[in-house]
């Protein structure tokens, strides 16, 4: 789940990723696409059958075309409870 936010200076996305922590974070720019991969930490308990775990530790990946017109160079980002702020 995302929201973006068009404001004067900046586009501002919030991206939800529960249970991510900031080394598990990649941000890519591919020509006028941004990826942002986000790795949840992936628990393995012992002596467990999981039969929907493997959809709950599921990574995120989120694919936007925001254009060429952006300053990719300048994005920011910020990983706070769960919720990863970009500001580009």
């Amino acid at each position: 789940h995302h929201d973006c936010q068009l404001q004067a200076d900046a586009l501002v996305l919030t991206i939800y990723v529960p249970g991510v922590d900031a080394p598990g974070v990649e941000i890519t720019t591919r020509g006028p696409d941004l990826i942002v991969t986000a790795k949840k930490r992936h628990v393995l308990r012992a002596n467990f059958a999981a039969l929907n775990l493997e959809a709950a530790q599921r990574d995120y990946e989120l694919r936007l075309r925001l254009g060429r017109d952006l300053d990719y160079a300048a994005l920011a980002a910020e990983l706070a409870e769960d919720v990863l702020t970009l500001r580009i």
